[in-house]
């Protein structure tokens, strides 16, 4: 038993070039030598995205970004078709339920009308994967902005300290001092409620403390903690940052 499905050559073609079953291309109409609807599902899922991927795509976007109520983020289009193209084969299985819907005993599907009316749950699909990759890339987006405000920030103001030293200790802590020993932890905890100190995570409230006292350079003493993760400091105070 064979399976029928039409669309446009070049779709077609694109799509016999990922088939690992016996296929026959006459004018607008691919036939798959088989009885599976597993494997018809695999190579619709190619074809609906090489059909129309520019319906697809920007219909996910415009339905997110209506729930979302914000801009999209820069290059979201692109981003979005890269993500989707690599998982063609993933939505395999939301085609086959989409074929269990709609096929009702037929042997053939049109691209176009499954696509445009039929891909209820490849669509679904798609949407999810849209909704995880803007949430993502958003949140890419302020954690730049912020760094970017931060760095500003630091830019702007003369250095009121020549140097700063941070000791990392083994269970998560730390101590920071200026040259003249003077803690600087302690100083700056004496100004924050008991429950501010306990939700402040270890780099921002470093970050917290050197931003209240621009220092020239600071030193890092990892010590024996060479996992420590520095990222958003050494975003903000670059070539300042020091790690012995």
């Amino acid at each position: 038993m064979s399976f029928l499905i039409y669309a446009e050559k070049n779709v077609l073609k694109k799509i016999a070039q990922e088939s690992t079953v016996p296929l026959k291309i006459t004018e607008n109409t691919l036939e798959i030598a088989s009885d599976n609807m597993h494997t018809w599902a695999e190579l619709i899922a190619l074809g609906a995205w090489l059909c129309d991927r520019d319906y697809l795509a920007k219909s996910c976007l415009k339905i997110w970004q209506n729930k979302s109520k914000t801009a999209l983020p820069v290059n979201a289009l692109s981003y979005l078709k890269d993500e989707i193209a690599a998982r063609h084969k993933e939505a395999k299985k939301y085609v086959y339920l989409d074929l269990l819907r709609i096929l009702c005993g037929k042997q053939s599907i049109n691209m176009y009308g499954y696509v445009h009316f039929g891909a209820v749950n490849l669509k679904r699909f798609y949407q999810s994967l849209t909704n995880r990759l803007m949430r993502a890339l958003k949140q890419k987006e302020e954690e730049e902005a912020f760094i970017k405000a931060l760095q500003l920030l630091v830019r702007a103001q003369v250095p009121q300290i020549p140097l700063v030293k941070i000791f990392l200790k083994k269970d998560g802590d730390f101590e920071m001092y200026d040259e003249k020993g003077n803690d600087l932890k302690r100083e700056y905890l004496r100004e924050l409620s008991l429950e501010e100190r306990n939700s402040a995570g270890r780099e921002d409230l470093m970050m917290s403390i050197l931003i209240s006292i621009v220092p020239a350079k600071v030193d890092i003493i990892i010590g024996e903690c060479d996992d420590a993760k520095f990222s958003l400091l050494q975003a903000v105070f670059s070539d300042r940052i020091n790690i012995v």
